[in-house]
Protein backbone atom coordinates (compact mmCIF):
# COMPACT_ATOMS: atom_id res chain seq x y z
CA UNK A 1 0.00 0.00 0.00
CA UNK A 2 1.37 3.54 -1.00
CA UNK A 3 1.56 6.22 1.76
CA UNK A 4 2.63 9.61 1.91
CA UNK A 5 4.46 11.49 -0.69
CA UNK A 6 4.60 8.30 -2.97
CA UNK A 7 1.20 7.91 -2.57
CA UNK A 8 0.26 11.34 -3.90
CA UNK A 9 2.87 11.20 -7.01
CA UNK A 10 1.00 7.67 -7.68
CA UNK A 11 -2.17 9.47 -8.05
CA UNK A 12 -0.88 12.46 -10.00
CA UNK A 13 1.04 9.97 -12.15
CA UNK A 14 -2.05 7.84 -12.88
CA UNK A 15 -3.72 8.35 -16.16
CA UNK A 16 -7.25 6.78 -16.70
CA UNK A 17 -7.31 7.67 -20.57
CA UNK A 18 -4.73 4.94 -20.77
CA UNK A 19 -7.40 1.92 -19.17
CA UNK A 20 -9.33 0.12 -21.74
CA UNK A 21 -13.40 0.00 -22.17
CA UNK A 22 -14.85 -3.36 -21.72
CA UNK A 23 -15.45 -3.30 -25.67
CA UNK A 24 -11.73 -2.84 -26.69
CA UNK A 25 -10.54 -5.60 -23.92
CA UNK A 26 -13.73 -8.11 -25.59
CA UNK A 27 -11.82 -7.16 -29.38
CA UNK A 28 -8.59 -8.14 -27.69
CA UNK A 29 -9.85 -11.06 -26.50
CA UNK A 30 -11.30 -11.60 -29.71
CA UNK A 31 -8.18 -11.34 -31.45
CA UNK A 32 -6.24 -13.57 -28.69
CA UNK A 33 -8.83 -16.03 -29.57
CA UNK A 34 -8.29 -16.14 -33.33
CA UNK A 35 -4.41 -16.38 -32.94
CA UNK A 36 -4.44 -19.40 -30.33
CA UNK A 37 -7.00 -21.13 -33.47
CA UNK A 38 -4.26 -20.51 -35.98
CA UNK A 39 -1.88 -21.32 -33.76
CA UNK A 40 -3.21 -24.74 -32.63
CA UNK A 41 -4.20 -25.13 -37.03
CA UNK A 42 -1.00 -24.23 -37.75
CA UNK A 43 0.33 -26.54 -35.44
CA UNK A 44 -1.15 -29.84 -36.36
CA UNK A 45 -0.30 -28.39 -39.95
CA UNK A 46 0.33 -30.61 -43.04
CA UNK A 47 -1.45 -33.36 -41.33
CA UNK A 48 -4.47 -31.82 -41.44
CA UNK A 49 -4.32 -31.46 -45.54
CA UNK A 50 -6.70 -28.80 -45.61
CA UNK A 51 -7.56 -26.12 -48.66
CA UNK A 52 -6.71 -22.87 -47.91
CA UNK A 53 -10.17 -21.95 -47.30
CA UNK A 54 -11.42 -24.93 -45.11
CA UNK A 55 -8.35 -24.47 -43.35
CA UNK A 56 -9.48 -20.60 -42.83
CA UNK A 57 -12.71 -22.10 -41.75
CA UNK A 58 -11.69 -24.54 -39.55
CA UNK A 59 -9.87 -21.39 -37.89
CA UNK A 60 -12.54 -19.18 -37.45
CA UNK A 61 -14.88 -22.15 -36.15
CA UNK A 62 -12.37 -22.51 -33.40
CA UNK A 63 -11.97 -19.03 -32.94
CA UNK A 64 -15.55 -18.41 -32.49
CA UNK A 65 -15.59 -20.61 -29.60
CA UNK A 66 -12.56 -19.85 -27.95
CA UNK A 67 -13.64 -16.16 -27.71
CA UNK A 68 -16.75 -16.73 -26.82
CA UNK A 69 -14.96 -18.57 -23.33
CA UNK A 70 -12.64 -15.16 -23.36
CA UNK A 71 -15.37 -13.01 -23.44
CA UNK A 72 -17.88 -14.69 -21.41
CA UNK A 73 -18.98 -14.21 -17.53
CA UNK A 74 -18.84 -17.48 -15.87
CA UNK A 75 -22.86 -17.76 -15.45
CA UNK A 76 -23.27 -17.58 -19.50
CA UNK A 77 -21.00 -20.45 -20.93
CA UNK A 78 -19.56 -23.81 -19.14
CA UNK A 79 -15.84 -22.92 -18.54
CA UNK A 80 -15.15 -26.59 -17.43
CA UNK A 81 -12.34 -27.89 -19.62
CA UNK A 82 -14.26 -30.97 -21.03
CA UNK A 83 -16.99 -28.86 -21.76
CA UNK A 84 -14.55 -26.51 -23.95
CA UNK A 85 -13.15 -29.38 -25.17
CA UNK A 86 -16.48 -30.49 -26.13
CA UNK A 87 -17.77 -27.22 -28.35
CA UNK A 88 -13.70 -27.36 -29.85
CA UNK A 89 -14.52 -31.16 -31.12
CA UNK A 90 -18.00 -30.04 -32.37
CA UNK A 91 -16.54 -26.66 -34.07
CA UNK A 92 -13.67 -28.58 -35.67
CA UNK A 93 -15.85 -31.70 -36.63
CA UNK A 94 -17.58 -29.44 -39.08
CA UNK A 95 -14.32 -29.58 -41.14
CA UNK A 96 -11.96 -32.86 -40.00
CA UNK A 97 -12.46 -36.48 -40.50
CA UNK A 98 -11.85 -38.58 -37.64
CA UNK A 99 -7.89 -39.37 -37.93
CA UNK A 100 -7.62 -35.45 -38.14
CA UNK A 101 -9.66 -34.62 -35.46
CA UNK A 102 -7.11 -36.80 -34.07
CA UNK A 103 -4.17 -34.70 -35.21
CA UNK A 104 -6.01 -31.04 -33.68
CA UNK A 105 -6.42 -32.61 -30.23
CA UNK A 106 -2.73 -33.61 -30.21
CA UNK A 107 -1.65 -29.82 -30.69
CA UNK A 108 -4.20 -28.94 -28.01
CA UNK A 109 -2.59 -30.95 -25.99
CA UNK A 110 0.42 -29.22 -26.24
CA UNK A 111 -1.11 -26.32 -24.60
CA UNK A 112 -2.79 -22.80 -26.24
CA UNK A 113 0.54 -21.06 -25.31
CA UNK A 114 3.09 -20.58 -27.94
CA UNK A 115 6.08 -23.08 -28.19
CA UNK A 116 9.60 -22.21 -28.48
CA UNK A 117 9.64 -21.43 -32.71
CA UNK A 118 5.96 -20.40 -33.23
CA UNK A 119 4.61 -16.68 -33.51
CA UNK A 120 3.56 -15.36 -30.00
Amino acid sequence: MLRGEAREKAIQEFRSDQWYAAADVDRLSEHEARVIAARLVNRAGSKLDLSPDRRAALTEDLAVVFARHLISRDEECDSRREAIEKELTRAASKHLNPQQLAELRKAGEQGIQALPGEAR
